[in-house]
């Protein structure tokens, strides 16, 4: 209740107003976000292992934890940048590498999502419509040549994920080698990254 007082008057620096966009929430609930898509990928896996370890990587339980994990990715990977923001001096931070990690990124789980997981999905979905559920998860099914060559579409889409992934890595080697000596507790008001001078 003291941080409730605290919010009201503008004086909490952790917990922040509740209800805003993610970028608006204050440190202690976007590491409490990620631990518990931490914990919510856990639960995932121990719930889907059965099926993950017996069945086809690319089937609908394989792609619903991808899906899964790729959430829990992108929210670590904004509160990493975010962090790593404040820790790089402002000569070292590169906006151009942040922005190309995002649209690579981007477009890597675009790719994936609409080439290859949609399809697969629609195609899943007719067949066990059209022939039966069963019909639709048997090996013949699964391993047919159309479904191979979709699952092979992916390639390029992973292949840009990857690749997005290596600003965020120089991001991080900059936040290391080059951290601000000193860093405030003060946050400015109303000012998301940086602020802008004439």
């Amino acid at each position: 209740m003291a941080d409730e007082r605290l919010n009201i008057t503008g004086n909490s620096l952790w917990s922040g107003v509740q209800g805003w966009e993610y970028l608006d929430l204050k440190r202690f609930w976007q590491i409490l976000l990620i631990m518990g898509l931490f914990f919510w990928v856990i639960m995932l896996y121990r719930v889907l292992r059965g099926r993950l370890k017996s069945e086809k990587r690319l089937n609908l339980p394989g792609i619903f934890f991808c899906v899964a994990l790729a959430i829990l990715a992108f929210y670590a990977v904004g509160l990493a940048l975010f962090c790593l923001r404040y820790l790089i001096p402002a000569d070292r931070w590169s906006d151009k590498a942040a922005e190309t990690s995002f649209w690579m990124l981007n477009i890597g789980l675009a790719w994936t999502s609409f080439v290859t997981l949609f399809p697969l999905g629609i195609i899943q979905l007719y067949h066990s419509v059209s022939e039966g559920y069963f019909e639709a998860r048997s090996l013949d099914f699964l391993y047919s040549h159309s479904n191979t060559l979709i699952e092979w579409l992916r390639l390029p889409g992973d292949m840009v994920f990857i690749i997005g992934i290596l600003p965020i890595l120089y991001l991080v080697w900059q936040g290391m080698r080059h951290r601000v000596a000193k860093v405030t507790r003060e946050e400015p008001q109303k000012v998301l990254f940086t602020e802008i001078r004439d």
